[in-house]
C-alpha cells in the first residue's frame, strides 16, 4: 500500500469525529471480545454519533494493533526465557563475566516490567509528568497544563474509513484528484470540501487513480490538517495478483473430484505465470539488479543471467553513506540532531530513486537482496559504535518500504536470499570494492534460486585458494574443505578478506548535488 500525506488547504473542523473515534478506539480496544454484539456494537454508535462502517473501520484498527502488541509480546517472552536460561547455566567469572551478569539482571527486570505494563494512549512518559507535577507547587502549574494539552493531543486518533470499490472507492469520501479536491461525508447531514496540496509526481499518480475510482479500493484518513491517501500501487500500475478472477476459477473446480487439489494448483501456478507476463513487459527476463546492504555503503550491480548458468556484469556502483552517519552525541531532541536524522532519511530515500531509475534504464526485471533480520540476543557483545550503526542509523524499516513501493510500482519481481557468506566468498571471487563484490555474490544465488540441483554456494576452486593464499592465508591447501571452513581459518588467523577502496578504478561523483551528503563510487 501506497499512503500519501496532503496538507488541507482550506480550514475544516473534524475534531468532534476525531475525538469520538478515540473514544470509540479505546472502548473497543479494551473489550474486543465483545465487538461482534450486535447490541453492543448498536450502542457504541448511539454514544458516539458515528455509524456502522466507521465501526467496522475501527474495529479493523484495534484488531491489527492488538495482533501487533501480542506478537511484541511475545518476542519479549521468548527473550526473558533465554536471559533466565543463560543466567542459570552460566558461572559468568572474572570482571567481564560479571559485567555481562549485571546487564542481563539489569535488562531481565526491565523486560519482565514491559510485559506487565499495559498500552497508555497519551503517552506512559506524559502521564507520569502529569502525577508528578500534580503533586508540586503552583510555580509548576505552566508546565503541567502544556504536559496536559500534549498527553490529550495525543490521545487523538485520526479518523479512518477503510476503501471500499463498489462504493466509489470509499463510503465516505468522494474524490476529485484532478482538482484537488475531496469530499468528506460522515453522515447523510453533514458535508466536508477538503482543498489540498501535493506535489507534481503525486498529482501524476493522483490523476492516473482518479481513473480508477470505483475500481479500486482507497482509505483514508484524516484530522484537521492533513488528509491520508492510501491505495494498492501494483494494482494501480497492473502488475497484482488477479484475486477475484483466481477465486471464480477456483470455485468452478468440483470438491468432490480425486485431483482437484491438483488442479488449484495449476490454476494458481497459471495466474501466477499471468502476473508475471504483465511484469516481464517492456523489461529483460535475464536482467537482475542485486544490492549488498550495510550501515555505511550500498553496493549494487546490474548482471544478466547466461544460459550456462554463470553471469555476466553489465553494471556496478556502489553508494558512500558514511558522511550522513556522524555521531553527533547531541539529544534526539535537539534541532541539530532531529535535522541530521531527516537529512539522512531524505537522502537515502534519495539513493533507492537513484537505484531504481537505473533500473528502469537497465529493463531489469528482477531485485535481489539478503533476507536480513535482528534476532533479539540476551547480550549482544558488539562495540557500542557498532550497535549505533547497526540499530539507530541504518534504517532498514524505511530501506524495506522504499524497495517495497518501486518493486510495485515498477513491476519488478523481488527475490530474497540467504546471505551466508556472501561477503566473504564475492571478496574471495572478485577483485572489485568489498560491497560491490559482495552485491555480485548476491546476484548469483538470486539467478539460481530457482533451478534445481543448484545450491547457494559456489563451488571451492583452485583459484578461490591461490586468492585466499595472495591475501596471506597460510595453510596448505588440502586444509580448505568449503567456504565455511576457509572463513574460520581466516577468523582464527585474524586476516582481513575484504576489498578496500581503490581510488585510481573508480570514477566518484555526488548523488544530485554538492550538498548531497551520499557519493557514488562508479567501477570504470
Amino acid at each position: 500500500m501506497l499512503t500519501y500525506k496532503l496538507k488541507i488547504k482550506n480550514k475544516i473542523d473534524v475534531s468532534y469525529y476525531c475525538k469520538n473515534y478515540s473514544f470509540l478506539f479505546r472502548k473497543l480496544y479494551a473489550n474486543f471480545e465483545l465487538s461482534a454484539d450486535k447490541n453492543y456494537q448498536k450502542e457504541l454508535q448511539a454514544k458516539y454519533g458515528l455509524d456502522s462502517w466507521f465501526f467496522e473501520s475501527c474495529k479493523k484498527e484495534v484488531k491489527m494493533k492488538l495482533l501487533q502488541n501480542e506478537t511484541q509480546r511475545k518476542k519479549q517472552l521468548l527473550q526473558i526465557q533465554s536471559i533466565e536460561k543463560e543466567l542459570l547455566n552460566n558461572n559468568f567469572e572474572g570482571k567481564k563475566g560479571k559485567r555481562k551478569k549485571f546487564y542481563l539482571t539489569e535488562k531481565l527486570g526491565y523486560l519482565k516490567e514491559k510485559q506487565a505494563k499495559k498500552i497508555t494512549f497519551g503517552g506512559l512518559s506524559n502521564l507520569q509528568k502529569i502525577s508528578f507535577l500534580s503533586n508540586e507547587k503552583q510555580e509548576n502549574q505552566t508546565e503541567l497544563s502544556l504536559i496536559k494539552k500534549k498527553y490529550y493531543k495525543q490521545r487523538i486518533i485520526l479518523i479512518y474509513s477503510i476503501g471500499e470499490a463498489p462504493q466509489k472507492s470509499n463510503r465516505k469520501f468522494s474524490f476529485d484528484f484532478l482538482h484537488q479536491k475531496i469530499l468528506f461525508k460522515p453522515d447523510k447531514d453533514t458535508k466536508f470540501n477538503i482543498d489540498f496540496y501535493c506535489s507534481k509526481n503525486q498529482q501524476k499518480v493522483l490523476d492516473k487513480l482518479q481513473k480508477y475510482i470505483g475500481v479500486m479500493p482507497v482509505s483514508v484518513r484524516l484530522d484537521n490538517d492533513f488528509v491520508w491517501i492510501s491505495f494498492d500501487e501494483e494494482k494501480l500500475n497492473n502488475y497484482e495478483f488477479k484475486e477475484n478472477e483466481y477465486f471464480r476459477e477456483i470455485k468452478k473446480v468440483p470438491k468432490n473430484e480425486e485431483n482437484s487439489k491438483e488442479l488449484r494448483k495449476e490454476i494458481y501456478k497459471k495466474f501466477i505465470a499471468e502476473q508475471r507476463e504483465r511484469k516481464l513487459v517492456n523489461k529483460l527476463n535475464n536482467r537482475y539488479l542485486a544490492v549488498d546492504l550495510n550501515p555505511e555503503f550500498i553496493g549494487f550491480c546490474v548482471v544478466d543471467k547466461l544460459e550456462n548458468g554463470g553471469i555476466n556484469e553489465v553494471y556496478k556502483e556502489c553508494l558512500d553513506l558514511s558522511n550522513l552517519n556522524t555521531k553527533t552525541r547531541l539529544s534526539s531532541t535537539d534541532k541539530k540532531q532531529i535535522k541530521q536524522n531527516n537529512k539522512r532519511k531524505f537522502e537515502l530515500c534519495e539513493a533507492w530513486k537513484y537505484i531504481f531509475d537505473l533500473a528502469t534504464h537497465f529493463k531489469v526485471a528482477y531485485f535481489v537482496s539478503e533476507e536480513l533480520e535482528f534476532k533479539a540476543k540476551s547480550y549482544n557483545e558488539n562495540s557500542n559504535l557498532a550497535n549505533y550503526k547497526t540499530k539507530n542509523i541504518w534504517h532498514r524499516t524505511l530501506t524495506t518500504n522504499l524497495i517495497n513501493k518501486y518493486c510495485n510500482i515498477l513491476g519488478i519481481e523481488k527475490i530474497g536470499i540467504i546471505p551466508a557468506y556472501s561477503s566473504f566468498i564475492g571478496n574471495i571471487q572478485h577483485t572489485y570494492f568489498d560491497p560491490i563484490s559482495a552485491s555480485i555474490e548476491i546476484a548469483r544465488r538470486g539467478t539460481v534460486k530457482y533451478d534445481k540441483g543448484n545450491s547457494i554456494f559456489p563451488v571451492l576452486s583452485d583459484k578461490d585458494k591461490d586468492t585466499m593464499c595472495l591475501l596471506g592465508l597460510d595453510v596448505p591447501c588440502d586444509t580448505v574443505l568449503n567456504w565455511k571452513n576457509a572463513l574460520g581459518l581466516f577468523a582464527t588467523s585474524g586476516l582481513r578478506y575484504r576489498r578496500v577502496l581503490e581510488k585510481s578504478k573508480i570514477l566518484d561523483k555526488n548523488l544530485s548535488s554538492y550538498k548531497s551528503g551520499i557519493k557514488i563510487y562508479h567501477i570504470v
